[in-house]
């Protein structure tokens, strides 16, 4: 059994209104050396908030086969348009702080405006 992990995110615009909306689609991304591995997919709610759940066994492939420690981003989609991308986040430890197996490991990455 492969551990799951939960990545959230909030999305607000220039006026700190959460964006919202059908035609909005983010999705979770492992960088690596050849191909971004794609970990999961996720609409926005009514306040902009994202939750992404996914397996942390989908952060290898076959550049970094054994990768335990992604480097994530997210990307934001307008009618399968990119408007957003946040900057990496390298190396990214979900175990550090959690020794109980049972629990899924959470990041925020907090709030993007766009």
């Amino acid at each position: 059994m492969h551990k799951m992990i939960k990545v959230i995110a909030k999305f607000v615009d220039t006026t700190k209104n959460p964006i919202k909306g059908n035609n909005y689609k983010v999705k979770l991304y492992d960088n690596d050396i050849i191909l971004d591995d794609l970990l999961s997919e996720s609409n926005i709610d009514k306040n902009g908030c994202v939750n992404f759940l996914f397996d942390i066994s989908k952060a290898g492939s076959p550049d970094s086969p054994f990768e335990k420690k992604p480097d994530l981003y997210i990307a934001l989609y307008k009618d399968n348009s990119i408007v957003f991308e946040s900057k990496v986040k390298k190396n990214v430890n979900f175990f550090e702080k959690d020794t109980n197996e049972k629990t899924t490991p959470i990041l925020d990455l907090g709030v993007f405006t766009v």
